[in-house]
């Protein structure tokens, strides 16, 4: 499981792969030690939220589906570390009512 995590984690960094990557996120989060670790990582969740700011229609909803999981998997504590991002509300609103465009 972390060796998985490790290069989907690494993989959000590199142009190309973003889809693959957050969808690759969205599985392991879906199993309580991957929630457990990706939610805990700054770098996983600031590089999903940095997604749903600039990527293909497709990435920004793998990488909503990601953060949603993450904080339906990971609890209450989870999701109040989500709810902390500054730039994660305003992204989710626009996505609700633009669509990933």
């Amino acid at each position: 499981m972390g060796q998985s995590y490790n290069r989907a984690s690494r993989a959000l960094g590199k142009e190309g792969v973003y889809e693959e990557a957050a969808g690759a996120l969205t599985l392991i989060v879906r199993q309580p030690i991957g929630v457990e670790v990706v939610g805990i990582e700054e770098i996983a969740v600031s590089g999903l939220i940095e997604m749903m700011r600039h990527d293909t229609p497709k990435g920004k909803e793998n990488a909503l589906a990601a953060l949603l999981e993450i904080c339906r998997s990971g609890g209450a504590g989870a999701t109040e570390r989500m709810l902390k991002a500054p730039a994660l509300a305003s992204l989710l609103q626009n996505f609700l009512f633009t669509g990933p465009k």
